[in-house]
C-alpha cells in the first residue's frame, strides 16, 4: 500500500481549537469586537490557517465573519512580530490574565451605560455636571 500523506487541516477545525483555548464562542470570533481576547484570537487562527492549512487571506477572511482580507494579512503580520518579540504563551497569558481581571459584568471595560458611548478616557464613569445657560 502507498503511503498516505497526512490529511491537511481545515481552517474551521482550527478556527473551533483556538477558539476553545481562549474560551471564546465562534460567534465572538466572528464578530466586529476590538476586544484583545477575540483579536488575538483571530490572529493565532488566521496565523495558524496560513502556515497549517495553507488558506489564502480572502478565504480565511470570508470564514472568519466576512472580514476584509486585508485585517487577515495585517493580523497575521501583527501576530508573528508580537512572536518575535514576545513567546506565544506570554501574550495568550497576559490577555487571559486581563480577561479574569476584568468584572463579569462589563464594568472597567471603557463603555458609559449612562452616556451610553464609548470612551476610553480613565475617568468615564464620572458624571460632568453642566450648568444651564
Amino acid at each position: 500500500m502507498a503511503e498516505q500523506k497526512p490529511r491537511r487541516r481545515l481552517f474551521h477545525e482550527v478556527k473551533r481549537e483556538v477558539c476553545e483555548e481562549f474560551a471564546i464562542t465562534a460567534a465572538d470570533f466572528d464578530s466586529s469586537s476590538k476586544a484583545a481576547i477575540y483579536v488575538w484570537a483571530r490572529r493565532k487562527a488566521w496565523w495558524l490557517g496560513s502556515t497549517l492549512c495553507g488558506r489564502s487571506n480572502p478565504a480565511m477572511a470570508k470564514a472568519s465573519g466576512n472580514k476584509y482580507p486585508s485585517t487577515v494579512f495585517y493580523g497575521i503580520r501583527a501576530y508573528k512580530k508580537a512572536m518575535e518579540q514576545d513567546s506565544e504563551l506570554e501574550i495568550i497569558r497576559t490577555v487571559m490574565e486581563r480577561r479574569k481581571d476584568r468584572p463579569a459584568n462589563g464594568a472597567g471595560t471603557g463603555h458609559d451605560t449612562k452616556r451610553s458611548t464609548w470612551t476610553s478616557r480613565p475617568d468615564a464613569g464620572q458624571r460632568i455636571d453642566r450648568q444651564a445657560d
